[in-house]
């Protein structure tokens, strides 16, 4: 099971910390059988081509700010 993270350029250190705890809490539950990949905007690699694919095909350059996406 691959558990995907996304951190965005604007995530703070509280949201980012929170967002591991929960993925650590996910993994405990799944009995340390999951795949922790943890993503930015700027990724480029396998896990975020498929991650983008699993939303939708879009790629991280197509998905708007929260200015522009409101």
């Amino acid at each position: 099971m691959k558990l995907f993270q996304f951190q965005g350029a604007k995530a703070g250190i509280a949201e980012k910390t929170k967002a591991a705890t929960f993925a650590r809490a996910i993994d405990d539950e799944r009995g340390s059988k999951v795949q922790d990949v943890v993503l930015d905007e700027s990724d480029k690699s396998a896990d975020a081509d498929e991650f983008y694919k699993i939303l939708g095909g879009a790629t991280g350059d197509k998905i708007k700010s929260d200015e522009e996406g409101g």
